[in-house]
């Protein structure tokens, strides 16, 4: 699970932490899924898709493999 970033005293360029920070945010509060049983990357995702990832999972979006039962989401493009 990726944690938000903290917005230290002496960060460069801390609007790229805190943007992060509001789309990881997005993701969590406005909660809903389209699967909770994707086992393999959509091949063309939209913006805002959200999935829990079944067993199994494996590839997919970076970093999909060993993420099983945790929330995978698209923003901005990624």
């Amino acid at each position: 699970m990726e944690l938000l970033p903290y917005l230290m005293a002496a960060l460069a360029q801390k609007r790229a932490a805190h943007n992060k920070a509001l789309r990881l945010l997005d993701g969590l509060v406005q909660l809903s899924v389209k699967s909770r049983s994707q086992t393999a990357a959509p091949a063309s995702p939209n913006d805002r898709d959200r999935y829990i990832l079944a067993s199994g999972v494996s590839g997919g979006w970076p970093g999909w493999a060993g993420w099983h039962q945790n929330l995978a989401f698209q923003t901005d493009g990624a």
